[in-house]
C-alpha cells in the first residue's frame, strides 16, 4: 500500500512539474511577454536576474539550468538532504537576488533543482504568486515558512526533495486548506 501511495504521489509531482514548465523550453527575449525563462547554464541569462526591474510585468518565471537532465526516484527522497540535487553538472544558485520581489505580477514561479539554500527576505512581497515549485533544492522548509505564509494567493506548492520535518509541514498545511502542497 505504501509503495502504491509513493508511486501515485511521485506521478502527481511529475505531472505538476510538467504542467508548469511545458511552454518554457523555448527562449523568450521579448521584454513585453508575460513569461521569462532564465537558463543558468547560459552566461547571458545571469544578466537577466540582475535586471528584474526590466521584467516587472511577467507572470511566469522559470529559473533552470539546461545541465539538468532529470531526476531519479531512488534513493529515497529523504536521503537527498545529504546530496547535491543533480551531481556536479548543474549550475547551482544558492540564493535568489533580492530584486525578485519587484516582480509584483508574478503568478507562477519555478525554481526546480537550483540548490537554493534560502529564499530572499522580501520573498513575501510576491503577493500575486499562485504556483511555486521549489522542488529539489537545499531549502530547510521549516525556516522558510514565515516567508511562504505571506503568499496569500498561493494555491500550489511543490517542496519535494528539500529538508523539513513532515509533522510541521502537515500541521502548516492544515492551516491552509486552499493550498495543495507536494512534498513526498
Amino acid at each position: 500500500m505504501n509503495n502504491l501511495l509513493y508511486l501515485i504521489s511521485t506521478f502527481i509531482i511529475v505531472i505538476f512539474f510538467l504542467s508548469n514548465c511545458k511552454n518554457n523550453l523555448q527562449e523568450r527575449n521579448d521584454l513585453s511577454t508575460d513569461t521569462l525563462l532564465i537558463d543558468l547554464a547560459k552566461k547571458d541569462d545571469f544578466k537577466k536576474m540582475k535586471e528584474f526591474k526590466n521584467y516587472r510585468d511577467i507572470e511566469v518565471l522559470t529559473i533552470t539550468s539546461s545541465h539538468i537532465k532529470g531526476f531519479t526516484a531512488y534513493p529515497p527522497i529523504s536521503s537527498l538532504e545529504q546530496s547535491v540535487p543533480f551531481g556536479g553538472n548543474a549550475v547551482l544558485l544558492e540564493n535568489l537576488p533580492e530584486g525578485i520581489s519587484q516582480l509584483r505580477r508574478l503568478k507562477n514561479l519555478s525554481l526546480y533543482g537550483l540548490g537554493l539554500k534560502s529564499l530572499p527576505k522580501d520573498f513575501g512581497k510576491l503577493k500575486e504568486l499562485e504556483v511555486l515549485d521549489l522542488s529539489f533544492n537545499n531549502l530547510n522548509i521549516i525556516k522558510e515558512l514565515d516567508k511562504l505564509d505571506q503568499l496569500a494567493k498561493l494555491r500550489r506548492l511543490s517542496i519535494v526533495g528539500n529538508i523539513g520535518d513532515l509533522a510541521t509541514i502537515n500541521q502548516w498545511q492544515e492551516s491552509k486548506p486552499d493550498l495543495a502542497i507536494f512534498y513526498q
